[in-house]
């Protein structure tokens, strides 16, 4: 539960620590995702209550854009770090790929 509370916090000061010189706040920017995820939210929750024959309570609301903001970060921390560390070895694969030898290692998922 803790960790769920702190993640939005320390996931941003980590990208505001690691990636300052690029990433710029901007308030106006951040309060309008909030606005429209909250909207967005609130429908469907609004939709599923209704289906339900339930209510949609602020509580729920705010717990999963809570959640939304902390999968975003997270996913800008993603593709800041792991996406860039595989890229070399896509662009080696391909390279492999034109010379017509298979990189070590391909796994077929369908034969």
């Amino acid at each position: 539960m803790l960790l769920f509370l702190l993640a939005p916090l320390l996931l941003a000061g980590f990208l505001l620590w690691r990636w300052l010189a690029r990433r710029r706040i901007r308030l106006g920017s951040l309060l309008l995702y909030v606005v429209v995820m909250s909207g967005l939210i609130w429908g469907a929750l609004r939709i599923l209550a209704e289906i339900a024959g339930a209510r949609v309570m602020l509580r729920e609301v705010l717990v999963v854009l809570w959640f939304a903001i902390a999968w975003r970060l997270a996913w800008s921390i993603w593709s800041r770090t792991v996406g860039r560390w595989g890229q070399r070895w896509v662009r080696w694969a391909r390279l492999q790929r034109r010379r017509g030898a298979h990189p070590p290692g391909v796994i077929r998922l369908i034969p």
